[in-house]
């Protein structure tokens, strides 16, 4: 795979900009994050230091690498930083990928917009998937006590492929997972 700016990135649409996420939106990046542990499998809150080392040795190599593995894509809109996802623990020799999706904590909290941005970020994150780095398939896991979350994933046509029981701990113990799954050819470019 070559840059993924010489693949089609940046890309505009439904009023959203996705691109490579930037060192200039780590920071509000890294308190999202920090924001939202209880739905992330991050355990730790991330320091300033410490998101600068992972954005250093993670993130920005990846950026030219030739098969990557993950690309992970800032979500812009109106010209403000709303949020990040891309596609992680990506296997280019069986072409799949796990889909990584996380907004501000206060659009998160408004349905409608939430509701907005997933779609946004899921279209775009399949047309780009399946028809330009030509992926096979692309899944996810999500804690089974997100019911809206897993609600929007149906609706951009992920299927329900598993539950991983009590697979996470949560504030209240252990929790189950849920995995959804979407392949190419299932795929209808947006």
């Amino acid at each position: 795979m070559a840059d993924p700016r010489a693949i089609g990135l940046p890309v505009d649409r439904d009023g959203y900009r996705f691109d490579l996420l930037a060192r200039a939106d780590i920071e509000a990046l890294r308190c999202f994050r920090n924001a939202q542990m209880d739905v992330l499998r991050q355990v730790e809150v991330i320091t300033p230091e410490a998101q600068e080392r992972w954005f250093a040795t993670q993130v920005e190599p990846a950026h030219g690498a030739p098969q990557p593995p993950q690309l992970l894509i800032g979500i812009h809109r109106e010209g403000a930083f709303i949020g990040y996802g891309g596609l992680t623990y990506l296997n280019w020799d069986a072409r799949r990928a796990e889909v990584s999706f996380l907004v501000d904590p206060e659009r998160a909290a408004v349905p409608d917009v939430y509701r907005r941005d997933t779609a946004a970020f899921l279209g775009f994150l399949a047309d780009w998937s399946f028809g330009v780095l030509e992926l096979h398939r692309l899944f996810g896991e999500t804690y089974a006590f997100r019911g809206f979350h897993i609600s929007l994933l149906e609706e951009a046509g992920y299927r329900l492929e598993g539950r991983l029981r009590e697979h996470v701990m949560t504030g209240d113990g252990f929790g189950d997972s849920v995995v959804h799954g979407l392949l190419a050819s299932e795929w209808r470019p947006q």
